[in-house]
């Protein structure tokens, strides 16, 4: 707005200075067209002075000529008593003239500034051309024009999407053939199976060694290698004694939890809401730190040579075998625009070790899909609320498959039935229970309110009670015997058994042998049961049907004296009545509190958070990454060796490359926005063109004292403030499209990142797979602006600026997503935008007032993107001029340089890599706790 301003007191200024020249002085002057103009543009001019539309500026060619005295051309004389002064080149001084003129445009002019000539068919001349401008490719210039008639910009608009178009459909062929692959595979799985159930029906007919074997397998014994999933890997039990958490603030949330997740068999964690079930897979997995108690792992590996188990037990912690574990979320985490076959080939081949073949991880994944039988819907997208796609029940299988085709060692399930009918809640438990027999497979669901055929599938049962103590934790079958027969509770006929467990738990059903007990003495009474059990082997003993009695006298013993005693109903009375503290005391007791309290968050927690050990400080973790990509090759894992880097890029990519380019038409509804903002380019960018200040000698003598400062700026400079435009245009949208390449799947990178992906091999597939869709917009974003845009600068440069302009601000995309909601991140993207382009731009606040300012400003206006560009964008087109227009004012104005354009664009690159390594950064230190 500033700069056009200027311009229009200019043309203001021009017009008085005409009018000062033609009233003053004792010579005479006359309007008329200027000399060379060829007879229609002569006959225009002509037409406008008569009209009064008169004035010296860049779109008219009107001379004043000298009446009462001769001027030498290549010069122009105010008046008869001034001297003759030179015209500078740009400018046309065919002789007699009162003031030079701006070469006309759709001409140019000599270096002498004498005559004047047409512009030639095929060429453009802006204003003050010396020289005539080829017509680009694909465009057409008529004789003695300044504008261009970009029929070319909707070709190449056409090519351009036809390229596309023939792209998408090679890739969609690509994909067709994918998909038939995987559909041969699943047949062939299919196929195997229907062979080997008949080969077990023969083979039980036969009554021959298979039938023992099947017997073998129901026991839950591993009698063949195959069954352990994968050579050479072991199977793992699990086993928990004493588990405690407590919070920083003291409060006891688990205590005193032991049980067993033993393998080949489905436990079923219940309890009521603040049991703390989550709790105990965090204490268990180690993704939290426990307070008290120890984790024991069995391990069961089949040894060939001697061919036989070999068992081996040993206190560690389970995050060792991190890449053995399964966790399925019960929210089904997955990106939502793939295929069932597409999501479950990625965990497959990302997760399975390096020894197994591309081929052999392919029948995995069949198999897995066979198991799940969710064949036909194996090419199926998975959908959102805003494309349909697969069922609730089908994307729970979806879930779980994600884990299953990693062939894990244990498999936790966090509400998996949740949100599903009873029946097919029955069949994924089903399921569940079927694969651990099969695969000797340990799992442990958390369940809430299951029917009686879901509950029956599972093996063991762990009941939490509130406050994170444990009811029971055994057999499903001998629960009923526990609570009924020892507990004495009664169970209801028809009643279903899971909510008979769960009421009991809750405190709402009485027994008659603890009548009036508070539902805390089970937690007494499974204690004593644990005691007794392990004393006395057998729980249909003599000694520990007396060790439980006795156990249930005292609990009962207890309940009375407390409905006895009013103080023992009150715990609070006792402390009701004591004395009250003085007031020193209690003063000192608060401020030690209070100090406690900041040295725990303000020192202690501090600290913990970014040195702490065993990886859980941000600089630990940090140093063990990096020392983990240096010697990746020089140690041995101590489980299972993953793919390496480029594997997993390559993997990446090929997803990420589906997730982009896979929908046609999502692709091309974002390829309207670039053309959208290109054609508000073009407008802001319509007619722009420089011409120069009007001469300093006709300022100076003939100029008000008020418009002293209007005559030392060009008549029309609007670059800077259509590449300012271009800058908010353009980051507006990058921010807006580069948001969603991470922040959409952030929650789908924690899931997998919790299960060994390294985020530098995410990192650069999505960055990679970015990079056509930059060069897209800016290919769109230019070739749209040059529908009105006549550029006289290199239009290769532009296109180059534009591409980098886009560049950065996906970049920038990327950094937002990590450190807000990606719903937000668009409303955060403007205000990025508008700081960066506003603040330090170099335009708003020019960098020839960085004086002043601190040392941050100044270096943020160097982390600014748009200063650079901004300048690559001036200096481009001031090229043109540069050598036969005084632009170096202009340029100093701005303190920009000529030579600069590579400085630029190097700097806007360097920039980029700034940002792309404060992704890296964050996405390593946010969320955290997600990934462990």
């Amino acid at each position: 707005h500033t700069h056009t301003h200027l311009s229009a007191i200019a043309m203001r200024a021009s017009r008085l200075l005409l009018l000062l020249t033609l009233c003053t002085g004792p010579a005479r002057a006359s309007l008329e067209p200027c000399p060379g103009l060829v007879q229609s543009d002569a006959k225009s001019v002509f037409n406008r002075i008569n009209s009064g539309l008169f004035s010296i500026t860049a779109t008219t060619c009107a001379c004043d000529i000298a009446e009462d005295y001769t001027v030498t051309p290549g010069f122009y004389k105010l008046n008869a008593s001034s001297p003759e002064l030179p015209c500078n080149r740009g400018s046309y001084c065919p002789g007699n003239i009162t003031q030079p003129v701006f070469c006309c445009p759709g001409y140019v002019c000599s270096d002498d500034t004498i005559t004047m000539t047409p512009c030639e068919e095929g060429y453009f001349c802006p204003p003050q051309s010396i020289q005539k401008i080829e017509c680009p490719a694909l465009s057409y210039c008529p004789a003695r024009t300044d504008e261009q008639e970009k029929w070319g910009t909707l070709v190449t608009f056409l090519f351009v999407i036809v390229v596309c178009g023939l792209l998408i459909w090679a890739y969609e062929s690509y994909l067709k053939n994918r998909e038939k692959y995987y559909e041969e595979r699943i047949q062939s799985a299919q196929l195997k199976k229907v062979r080997q159930t008949r080969l077990e029906i023969e083979a039980k007919r036969k009554d021959v060694q298979l039938g023992a074997e099947n017997e073998s397998k129901k026991s839950g014994a591993i009698t063949e290698p195959e069954q352990m999933g994968i050579p050479n890997e072991p199977r793992l039990s699990v086993q928990f004694e004493d588990l405690e958490y407590t919070l920083p603030d003291g409060l006891t949330i688990m205590s005193g939890v032991s049980g067993k997740f033993e393998k080949g068999r489905l436990v079923a964690v219940m309890g009521p809401s603040g049991a703390g079930k989550s709790t105990l897979f965090n204490l268990i997995t180690g993704k939290a730190k426990r307070t008290g108690g120890r984790v024991l792992i069995e391990k069961t590996i089949w040894d060939a040579t001697k061919a036989q188990n070999v068992v081996e037990v040993r206190e560690e912690e389970l995050s060792k075998y991190k890449r053995l574990i399964g966790f399925v979320p019960q929210d089904d985490v997955m990106i939502r625009n793939l295929t069932v076959t597409d999501i479950l080939t990625f965990c497959a081949h990302r997760r399975l070790p390096a020894s197994m073949t591309s081929k052999e991880k392919d029948d995995v994944v069949a198999e897995t899909i066979n198991t799940l039988e969710i064949g036909h819907i194996a090419n199926s997208v998975i959908g959102d609320a805003r494309r349909r796609g697969i069922s609730g029940g089908q994307r729970k299988r979806v879930n779980i498959g994600m884990e299953l085709v990693a062939k894990p060692a244990l498999l936790f399930l966090d509400e998996p039935t949740t949100g599903l009918d009873s029946s097919t809640a029955r069949e994924v438990c089903e399921t569940l229970r079927f694969l651990c027999r099969k695969q000797q497979l340990a799992a442990a669901a958390v369940i809430h309110s299951p029917s009686i055929p879901t509950f029956n599938q599972f093996d063991d049962l762990c009941l939490l009670g509130k406050g994170g103590r444990l009811i029971y934790m055994g057999p499903l079958e001998k629960a009923g015997s526990y609570f009924e027969g020892t507990l004495g509770y009664k169970m209801p006929p028809k009643t279903n058994p899971a909510d008979f467990y769960l009421e009991i738990a809750m405190g709402k059903v009485e027994s008659k042998k603890l009548p009036k007990c508070h539902w805390s003495s089970l937690f007494k009474l499974w204690e004593a049961h644990s005691k007794a059990a392990a004393e006395f082997k057998s729980t249909e003993s003599k000694e520990y049907g007396e060790a439980m009695g006795n156990a249930i006298n005292e609990v009962v013993k207890q309940t009375n004296l407390r409905q006895q005693s009013k103080l023992a109903e009150r715990p609070d009375a006792k402390e009701f009545q004591e004395e009250k503290p003085g007031c020193c005391t209690e003063t000192y007791r608060m401020f030690s509190e209070v100090l406690y309290k900041f040295y725990k968050t303000a020192v202690y927690d501090t600290y913990q958070y970014w040195f702490a050990g065993g990886g859980d400080g941000v600089c630990t973790e940090l140093f063990l990454w990096i020392r983990g990509m240096c010697c990746s090759y020089t140690v041995e894992p101590p489980v299972r060796r993953l793919p390496n880097p480029l594997v997993i890029f390559w993997l990446c990519l090929k997803r990420a490359c589906k997730q982009v380019y896979g929908d046609p038409l999502e692709f091309a509804q974002e390829q309207i926005l670039y053309i959208g903002i290109g054609l508000f380019l073009a407008v802001s960018a319509n007619q722009l063109v420089f011409v120069g200040r009007i001469e300093p000698e006709v300022c100076e003598v003939l100029s008000p004292a008020g418009l002293q400062t209007a005559c030392t700026q060009p008549v029309s400079d609007g670059y800077t403030g259509t590449a300012n435009f271009m800058c908010f245009a353009i980051g507006f949208a990058g921010i807006a499209s580069g948001a969603k390449t991470f922040g959409a799947e952030r929650t789908v990178f924690f899931r997998h990142a919790s299960t060994g992906l390294d985020a530098l091999p995410y990192f650069f597939a999505k960055m990679i797979t970015d990079i056509p869709r930059v060069v897209i917009a800016g290919t769109l974003t230019i070739l749209m602006m040059f529908a009105q845009f006549y550029t006289v600068g290199h239009v290769g440069k532009l296109y180059a600026i534009g591409y980098l302009l886009y560049l950065v601000t996906f970049a920038q995309g990327y950094f937002i997503t990590m450190i807000v909601n990606y719903e937000h991140a668009p409303l955060v993207g403007v205000v990025f935008t508008l700081f960066w382009s506003m603040l330090f731009s170099g335009i708003n606040i020019r960098l020839t007032e960085r004086s002043n300012q601190s040392a941050f400003e100044q270096l943020l206006f160097q982390a600014s993107a748009p200063r650079w560009a901004i300048e690559a964008f001036y200096v481009n087109e001031m090229s043109f001029y540069n050598g036969y227009l005084n632009i170096q004012d202009r340029l100093n104005y701005f303190q920009y340089s000529i030579n600069n354009y590579n400085t630029d664009i190097g700097a806007m690159f360097f920039i980029t890599l700034f940002w792309y390594g404060m992704t890296i950064l964050f996405m390593k230190l946010t969320g955290r706790s997600k990934i462990k």
